[in-house]
């Protein structure tokens, strides 16, 4: 409870400055003042006496410093000191602070760039209502992992199973032609069960998702992006006729902007009912098209899920016992959706991480040779500072502060180039004739990521220099050798 009582004061010398450094100065006058009386009545000299007592009491501004230092406030003044001071230094060398900023920029921005892919391929949720409980439904057959389920197959484990709150099933993604009166263009689409919006807990942003009743009519969610490139983002969309591949639709509502569907990579444009796949092929023996994720009722695990998918195996008509492919069904968490870029690209994004992350460190490691040379024509510099009574404690902080400055703004100026880079790694992605579409649009973890690094780049490529250049400034000086200044910088 100490630091309570003394908590008037740091706020009086936080809101007072100037009036609480006045009354320091009078009170170390008057103690100077009673020191010289007591020389002089001891028979000195009132010059000799001043010297004596100015010797004894120590350096005045070495003792307003640590007096400011008891406060624990001195520490906010001094950071905003190192910084003005660092930029004034940092303004002087344009050369070298330009090249160590671009330098800087690359370094962070490609470590910036690798993480937001990381994050929104293999770590970011869906934006919808409660992820965790989702779960995603993969078929196995025995060579391995297929993923898919055929119509009946979905309609059996909807209704048959006892633990799931709901089951949505979703078509891999396809481009269809989508007539708006006289003008076509071409889309990306999905079909879904009319419970996709409600499984995974979206709410529209106009209009409706789909409800049970919608099974086999026509009618169409587009996406908010779809919204805003093809309709002006009018709200009088809702209810407006449009044709998928030459079938009468009719637009019910508009998805939030953050909701681009429940696979990674995936975009679509419009999300149709059943009634945009004929019912003859819907139902075709053998053709597995959907993939199923469910949402699990409370208190139910993924193992019990599990349990109760193999119960119901035999009952699907796509399974092994039944003449199909099936052999097992995995229960795998959903809460980040479904997607084959997070089984293809998580090792070489860790690779990647790692490579991008030791080119930061040999940047670090050149800019640290950098600022050792720097350090060693500000020889004088840091002499006449630690002299003056400056420790050196204070000298690196005040070195590493510059190298901060310099690494923040390199995170700053690393920001566009991570968001550049992130497009053409996108691209490179995708491959060849096929889009790949992944929200990079920087969050709080990404700039977080971008704050941190940047500190720890600064800390890395500055304390070394830092604390050598305190070092050698010792007593190296020409001011320091002079007898003035004898001892002095040694306390």
């Amino acid at each position: 409870m100490r630091w309570f009582y003394k908590l008037p004061l740091r706020l009086r010398s936080l809101l007072r400055k100037s009036r609480v450094e006045q009354e320091l100065s009078e009170e170390l006058r008057f103690h100077l003042e009673k020191l010289i009386e007591e020389k002089v009545a001891r028979g000195m000299k009132p010059e000799q006496a001043r010297y004596a007592a100015l010797r004894e009491l120590g350096g005045v501004e070495q003792i307003k410093e640590e007096c400011r230092d008891m406060r624990r406030l001195n520490y906010i003044e001094n950071f905003i000191q190192d910084l003005h001071y660092g930029l004034r230094m940092l303004a002087k060398n344009p050369g070298f602070t330009a090249v160590a900023i671009l330098t800087l920029a690359l370094g962070i921005g490609a470590n910036t760039a690798i993480f937001s892919l990381i994050d929104a391929i293999l770590v970011r949720a869906l934006p919808v209502s409660h992820a965790e409980s989702l779960v995603v439904l993969a078929s196995f057959s025995r060579n391995g992992r297929v993923g898919d389920f055929g119509y009946s197959d979905y309609r059996m484990i909807s209704d048959g199973n006892r633990t799931f709150a709901g089951v949505l099933a979703a078509s891999s993604p396809r481009r269809i032609d989508v007539g708006m009166g006289a003008e076509t263009e071409v889309a990306l689409g999905k079909i879904v069960s009319t419970n996709y919006f409600s499984v995974l807990g979206v709410q529209s942003l106009f209009g409706r998702a789909f409800n049970g009743e919608d099974e086999n009519v026509q009618v169409v969610v587009i996406s908010n992006h779809f919204w805003q490139r093809s309709f002006a983002g009018s709200p009088s969309v809702i209810g407006k006729p449009i044709d998928l591949d030459g079938l009468p639709f009719t637009i019910v509502g508009v998805a939030p902007p953050d909701f681009l569907g429940e696979t990674v990579g995936e975009a679509p444009d419009v999300w149709a009912t059943m009634s945009l796949m004929p019912a003859a092929q819907r139902i075709a023996p053998g053709f597995t098209w959907l993939y199923l994720m469910g949402r699990l009722k409370p208190a139910i695990q993924a193992g019990q899920a599990s349990a109760d998918m193999m119960a119901l195996l035999p009952q699907l008509a796509d399974s092994a016992s039944q003449g199909g492919f099936i052999d097992r069904i995995a229960v795998e968490r959903g809460d980040r959706g479904s997607s084959g870029l997070r089984d293809t690209f998580s090792a070489p994004l860790g690779i990647l991480m790692a490579v991008v992350a030791v080119v930061l460190l040999i940047a670090c490691a050149n800019l640290a040779s950098l600022q050792l040379a720097r350090a060693a024509t500000r020889q004088r510099e840091i002499a006449t500072r630690l002299a003056l009574g400056a420790s050196r404690g204070r000298v690196v902080r005040q070195l590493v502060t510059e190298s901060m400055l310099l690494a923040l703004l390199g995170g700053v100026l690393g920001l566009p180039f991570a968001l550049w880079s992130e497009r053409v790694l996108t691209s490179l992605v995708a491959g060849v004739g096929r889009a790949v579409t992944v929200d990079l649009r920087p969050d709080i973890r990404v700039l977080a990521f971008t704050a941190v690094i940047s500190v720890a780049t600064g800390v890395l490529f500055g304390l070394a220099p830092g604390l050598k250049a305190a070092r050698q400034g010792v007593g190296t000086g020409p001011i320091l050798n002079s007898p003035l200044f004898a001892g002095r910088g040694r306390r």
